[in-house]
């Protein structure tokens, strides 16, 4: 999900983008008699700069 396609910023191109996710895993438990399930639901921002005013192959990111 882009913020803006992108943000001109000291000769390169910046944008901002979210990763949502869901995920399911599956555990042994402690005592090994069985298994657990866990439900993981995530959600990680990143920026993006991208050398050349955007018109580069190569990029530096960032993301929390």
């Amino acid at each position: 999900m882009p913020w803006t396609p992108r943000q001109s910023v000291q000769g390169g191109a910046v944008s901002f983008y979210w990763d949502l996710f869901l995920s399911q895993w599956r555990a042994p438990t402690f005592d090994r008699s069985g298994h657990h399930n866990y439900s993981q639901l995530g959600a990680l921002a990143g920026w993006r700069y991208r050398f050349d005013r955007g018109a580069s192959p190569w990029f530096a990111e960032a993301s929390r």
